[in-house]
């Protein structure tokens, strides 16, 4: 997404915010507002998603006797309060300084000619050594995978970029070959260089 969209999403986010008001946290339009948001916070770059699930939505504390269902009401709503708040300065943050995840030349969209839709991927480039001035590069469709075999193949393209990093190469692989091997599977003619 680029920072026109993200600001739309935003705003349409903040303008739902309203309707919410009288709901609760059990109530499915709550949840699906608050998941869309998270996973979008999820897939930016940064700490967008840490701050946006930093907000709490019930009381730090309350009694087990009585009625609480006043106090819960008023976290429920100061914590929408605090969403909507947050959600603004996103936008002005992205109006501010746009939107760059800081690794677009690892990570980018790929446009389908065909259903005309954008799909994230991971691009590897790996040059063989050092001196080597031509690169493989290998896409990879992320939307193919979960979102936690998505963030390993992301942490995967990053650390390849880094010298001496085997050390860090080697578990990710590991874990990539335990729970998805069709991602390693793809991954591995761009590593491996048959001559």
């Amino acid at each position: 997404m680029n920072a026109e969209k993200l600001i739309n999403f935003f705003r349409g986010k903040i303008s739902e915010i309203d309707d919410l008001k009288n709901l609760s946290l059990n109530d499915a339009k709550f949840k699906k507002w608050h998941a869309t948001i998270l996973a979008t916070c999820r897939r930016m770059d940064g700490d967008y998603a840490s701050r946006f699930d930093e907000i709490s939505y019930i009381p730090a504390a309350w009694t087990l006797d009585g009625d609480n269902s006043e106090l819960f009401m008023y976290s429920y709503n100061d914590g929408l309060l605090n969403a909507k708040a947050l959600l603004e300065a996103f936008v002005e943050e992205l109006e501010i300084w746009g939107y760059s995840n800081g690794s677009e030349d690892i990570v980018a969209t790929e446009k389908s000619s065909s259903t005309n839709t954008q799909q994230p991927v991971v691009n590897f480039n790996i040059s063989q050594n050092q001196t080597q001035s031509q690169s493989v590069s290998n896409p990879i469709n992320l939307s193919m995978y979960n979102e936690e075999v998505q963030e390993k193949l992301k942490e995967l393209a990053k650390e390849i970029r880094k010298p001496n990093n085997s050390g860090k190469i080697a578990p990710i692989v590991r874990w990539l070959a335990d729970k998805s091997i069709d991602a390693l599977i793809t991954l591995l003619p761009t590593v491996i260089k048959f001559e």
